[in-house]
């Protein structure tokens, strides 16, 4: 049976930011609610017919849920991988047995099975599942969290029948998987033309020296004679910790990836925000910082260019070389670690803006720590073309409502990534609605060759909507590492609860004007105010401390955080009637072409909404040519002929209710 779940529209505005040109989507599900009940592969089958087409884009949706035995109490790893096909059958033996000593016969059995190369997709690792297991702390076993990867790189490789792995490396009962990758067509920035592992596998460490022996010794790839770009992607973790350095899990140490014997990069595998964790509370340890990765999070790979240190159509040489560091104790520290090199042709297009991804608002559960929001939006956008990239239009907001503009200005080099925040839009009145960004004018030129990644849409959840409310905050014995502020839209202190008192209830009423707001209560231990560690442990100094809001009047709780939160609480709201704000830009200047001139003029028209007049004045100020009623609902150009001017230099003037641009041009 074909895995093939056909393309709806409305789902994809539901599941994750799409976007939202012309082109197919298409859907192929691998894994479907499959239980991870002990450590070993999961493997399934999936049919992809992708033959004939192209892809911009593909993304894998992994939603890891309870078992249907329940979840398991643990922290564990989860690889997914594509397993490719080899062409021929290999085998391993699977028993021995002696038939006869004199002489020695002995009878093998064999294991026969089809030849195929691993290529790790993503990894994951699971919560502690302690209180969906208990149905507690409004968690239960119908739990699930969903993360994407973009695994775009791979697309040659999801063709026809493939096995798609999980791979639970769990001792207990336990996890489900279910598996969608999302294909949009078009076109990419570059051709893949290979895919090759460098390491598949990672090891324990003795010392460095051994460490990269047994494990990252130099490979050496031979690379396309076509290839123009390289870039190599690295997923590693750190774990073990019964030891004196306490590594590899709590321990902070680099790495340094080596191609033809000259350093690329360094990374430090470390991650300092798990008490942000997206999963949270969890049973166990969750907020400890850890060795490149949190519980309940994705594993963040790292990426390096490394197209000026190869040589095409040759051997080169990858090596990766681990920190230095003795280490003594019961627990050999060991790093689980995959490395992919990826080899493109040249850009499929000279000059290409697009976004990436909206951060916030979104109902994306790996965002879920700054959403649902109604300040300022957040958004990657990228440059997929060959030209630098040094401005932009970005307009957005939501559908059905006056968009805002955004005029961006950076130096993007060719596949580099801006993070932007953008100012406050105009705010749905309703619960949710349908978000979205767009990115024009890329170098004020409307020659952007690629229009189908401009624009990404979701759909969202707004922020609650408060009337006066009352905080309920009772402190633990470590006030010292507590603030508790609301910040406007601006993101200034409006509000401040000061001085704050050990073991101490406070009950603040809070009244502010219309507008859009953060609640804001942090811990520079990262420990929350009453985390179970400290409960078992008799620490009670670090205990007993929680926060609630409710309205000022009638009775029920808004929110109740508890205390197990980790290093914040972050509570966006709108407050009264507020509704955001409508952004719109003004041309710093005015852009026409050519110029000189012949016969006819390009002037741009920016997207304010507003009814435009153009007119052009010879060199005695005499009005010689005027268009009015000129629609300025988007940004385009507008063409005006001159042929009947004659040759001269002439004043273009471009107005409306809130612009008033010149610019002089010269006719031939």
């Amino acid at each position: 049976m074909r895995n093939l779940v056909p393309f709806i529209l409305i789902s994809l505005l539901n599941t994750f930011n799409s976007y939202a040109k012309e082109g197919d989507t298409l859907i192929v599900r691998s894994h479907d609610l499959v239980d991870m009940t002990w450590n070993g592969n999961y493997d399934r089958k999936a049919f992809f017919p992708t033959k004939g087409k192209t892809f911009q884009k593909v993304l894998m949706k992994y939603t890891l849920g309870c078992a249907s035995t329940g979840c398991s109490d643990w922290d564990y790893d989860v690889n997914i991988y594509l397993l490719k096909d080899l062409g021929y059958r290999d085998s391993n033996v699977k028993s021995y047995d002696t038939i006869s000593t004199n002489p020695v016969i002995v009878d093998t059995v064999w294991n026969v099975f089809d030849a195929r190369e691993p290529f790790e997709l993503g990894r994951y690792i699971t919560p502690y599942g302690t209180y969906m297991a208990r149905n507690s702390l409004g968690f239960n076993n119908d739990w699930n969290h969903t993360f994407y990867y973009d695994v775009s790189e791979f697309v040659g490789l999801f063709k026809d029948s493939v096995t798609i792995r999980s791979n639970y490396r769990g001792w207990s009962s336990g996890f489900s998987a279910t598996t969608d990758f999302i294909f949009i067509e078009g076109t990419p920035p570059k051709n893949v033309l290979a895919v090759k592992n460098i390491y598949l596998r990672g090891g324990g460490y003795q010392s460095s020296e051994e460490f990269e022996k047994n494990v990252t010794p130099e490979k050496k790839i031979f690379i396309n004679k076509r290839t123009k770009h390289a870039r190599a992607k690295v997923i590693v973790t750190g774990h073990g910790f019964d030891n004196n350095t306490q590594c590899a899990e709590f321990c902070q140490k680099s790495y340094d990836l080596i191609v033809n014997k000259e350093k690329v990069g360094s990374h430090l595998m470390w991650r300092n925000d798990c008490g942000k964790n997206p999963v949270r509370p969890q049973g166990g340890t969750w907020l400890y910082d850890r060795g490149n990765w949190c519980p309940g999070d994705k594993v963040f790979p790292e990426f390096y260019d490394v197209s000026s240190k190869i040589n095409p159509g040759d051997t080169n040489i990858f090596n990766i070389d681990l920190e230095a560091y003795t280490w003594s104790g019961n627990q050999r520290p060991s790093y689980n670690l995959s490395t992919v090199l990826f080899e493109y042709g040249a850009y499929n297009f000279d000059l290409d803006a697009r976004v990436l991804e909206v951060l916030k608002p979104s109902d994306r559960d790996e965002f879920m720590h700054w959403n649902p929001s109604c300040d300022r939006p957040i958004c990657i956008i990228q440059n997929a073309g060959r030209q630098r990239i040094t401005s932009a239009v970005i307009k957005y907001g939501f559908e059905g409502l006056e968009p805002s503009y955004f005029e961006y200005t950076g130096d993007l080099a060719s596949m580099q990534k801006d993070t932007v925040s953008l100012p406050i839009p105009k705010w749905e009145n309703e619960d949710e609605g349908v978000f979205y960004v767009e990115i024009t004018l890329p170098n004020k030129s409307y020659q952007d060759e690629n229009l189908s990644n401009n624009k990404l849409i979701s759909k969202v959840k707004i922020a609650p909507r408060l009337e006066p409310f009352r905080i309920w905050l009772r402190t633990n014995g470590r006030v010292q590492e507590n603030k508790l502020v609301i910040l406007n839209s601006n993101q200034e202190e409006v509000y401040q609860l000061d001085n704050l008192m050990p073991n101490t209830m406070y009950r603040e009423d809070v009244n502010l004007p219309d507008g859009c707001y953060t609640l804001l209560l942090t811990d520079e231990g990262k420990d929350g105010l009453d985390w179970w560690v400290y409960q078992n442990n008799g620490i009670t100094a670090a205990t007993g401390g929680w926060m609630r809001i409710q309205p000022q009047s009638g009775g029920g709780f808004i929110e109740n955080w508890g205390g197990d939160w980790g290093t914040e609480i972050r509570y966006s709201f709108i407050y009264g009637n507020y509704e955001g704000e409508h952004q719109t830009i003004e041309p710093k200047n005015l852009l026409i072409f050519p110029n000189p001139s012949k016969d006819l003029v390009k002037i741009q028209i920016p997207a304010i909404d507003e009814k435009i007049t153009i007119s052009i004045f010879n060199s005695l100020g005499q009005k010689v040519k005027e268009n009015s009623n000129i629609p300025s609902d988007r940004a385009y150009w507008h063409n005006m002929h001159l042929e009947d001017l004659g040759s001269g230099i002439f004043i273009i003037k471009v107005e409306s209710a809130t612009l008033n641009e010149t610019k002089k041009i010269f006719v031939e």
